[in-house]
């Protein structure tokens, strides 16, 4: 930005020069002035970008306007993931065969199987959380949590834990990457195929649970498709499964169906992938997701105007998402005022901000994520295919109570930078720290 302001007023200087009728000083105050963020911008624009930010981090964008801090914040989105869990490299587990046992020993087996299942799957969620209130970019984690709950999966259903480390690897690579990637990865991600039941996707039996989710909430939308595509996708998309022992996708030839097939208008014998182009084809799915990651970072009710102006840079771009974030980072919208305190934050949300903000060391991730749980957001585990709730629907008078219990507990419990233990009037305390919705609304 420095840059820019210091060749404009370059140009004005040469040009004041040259027409020889304007003095240096008023062609001069043509240049635009540099408009750092005040304090409360800064703090408004790294809560909805991230978590609630510590005074640190608030100080490194002060300097900024807000497009400086915009391409600073959009340029720290990573990709990939620290050191996977011991497990995820060992043989992957197998429902022990009754067959193979007496009725007693089978008893032992069994029991101890689902314990290591169960175990391995609270290390995920441990890790996530981890990832959450460590990693040096908040906007990656909240992107992470944006897409697990568009591209949902559940370890209720998927057992592999494997195949849910994997499924979250893959959305870090894309998190802030290219959706068409994305998406076309996503239909063959193994946690994918085995929650929406296209492992059971067959020739002459399609099953229909991916191909109705990946239209419905995934791209499309309800209204913009019919019936006979879902069916006709579904055919597209049969054969196409996972080695189980691997999570390897492969598309079994002998399942699949190479028939003529008739989706959103185009007839030919489609395979999953043409379905996707098809979609990516289709002007509303850069609306739909644009709306949806309007919902996340902006308001809870997008402006169709502005929605569509975003929605042709997100596509324009070829679906890369960071100009779209850049553009949802800059709008009018999102600083206005009107704005403000209108978005609800989830329980990892409030959780990993109030730590974050904080500076409390020595957070117990296996807690949070059992408070998370009693929240209602079960991390790797969401209610059912549309995800967890939204907005207001996190808060009512017994979750709100809850809310305020576990943040008095974060602080009665951990350390902070600034105090060996902290000693405190809880209510009082509590108040002064977060305000009234400080930690509630942003």
């Amino acid at each position: 930005m420095e840059q820019r302001v210091k060749l404009r007023a370059h140009l004005g200087r040469r040009l004041g020069q040259a027409l020889g009728l304007i003095p240096i000083l008023l062609v001069s105050a043509w240049i635009e002035p540099v408009s750092a963020l005040s304090a409360d911008e800064a703090h408004f624009f790294l809560s909805r970008t991230g978590f609630e930010p510590s005074p640190w981090e608030i100080e490194t964008i002060l300097p900024l306007d807000r497009e400086a801090a915009v391409d600073k914040i959009v340029s720290t989105i990573r990709t990939g993931v620290a050191t996977a869990p011991a497990w995820v490299g060992e043989p992957w587990p197998i429902s022990p065969d009754p067959k193979k046992f007496s009725p007693q020993d089978f008893a032992v087996v069994r029991r101890a199987f689902e314990e290591s299942l169960q175990r391995h799957q609270r290390d995920l969620q441990a890790f996530w959380v981890d990832q959450m209130l460590s990693s040096p970019s908040p906007l990656t984690e909240r992107l992470v949590l944006f897409w697990h709950n568009h591209f949902t999966s559940a370890m209720e259903k998927v057992r592999p834990p494997q195949y849910l480390w994997i499924q979250d690897h893959l959305i870090r690579e894309y998190a802030g990457g290219n959706f068409a990637a994305f998406l076309h990865a996503m239909a063959r991600d193994p946690a994918m195929t085995s929650y929406l039941d296209n492992q059971a996707n067959n020739k002459g039996k399609p099953n229909e649970n991916f191909a109705r989710e990946l239209l419905e909430l995934f791209t499309l939308g309800e209204g913009h498709y019919q019936e006979a595509d879902i069916k006709e996708a579904a055919r597209a998309f049969t054969g196409w499964h996972d080695d189980y022992q691997t999570g390897s996708f492969y598309i079994d030839r002998r399942q699949h169906d190479d028939g003529q097939k008739t989706f959103l208008g185009r007839t030919g014998p489609l395979t999953g992938d043409d379905i996707v182009d098809i979609i990516l084809d289709q002007p509303q799915t850069s609306v739909f997701i644009t709306e949806r990651l309007w919902r996340e970072f902006v308001s809870p009710d997008p402006d169709p105007k502005e929605v569509s102006r975003m929605a042709q840079i997100f596509r324009t771009s070829g679906y890369h998402i960071k100009p779209l974030l850049q553009a949802l980072f800059l709008s009018d919208a999102f600083w206005s005022p009107l704005s403000r305190q209108t978005l609800v934050k989830s329980p990892a949300q409030l959780a990993v901000g109030f730590v974050r903000s904080n500076n409390i060391r020595g957070a117990d991730t296996g807690r949070l994520v059992s408070e998370f749980r009693n929240l209602g957001q079960d991390l790797f585990n969401p209610l059912s295919v549309k995800g967890w709730p939204a907005g207001i629907d996190w808060i009512d008078s017994s979750s709100l109570i809850s809310r305020n219990k576990m943040l008095k507990e974060l602080l009665q419990s951990w350390e902070t930078d600034n105090a060996p233990r902290i000693d405190w009037d809880q209510d009082a305390k509590l108040k002064s720290l977060i305000g009234e919705t400080r930690y509630e609304m942003y």
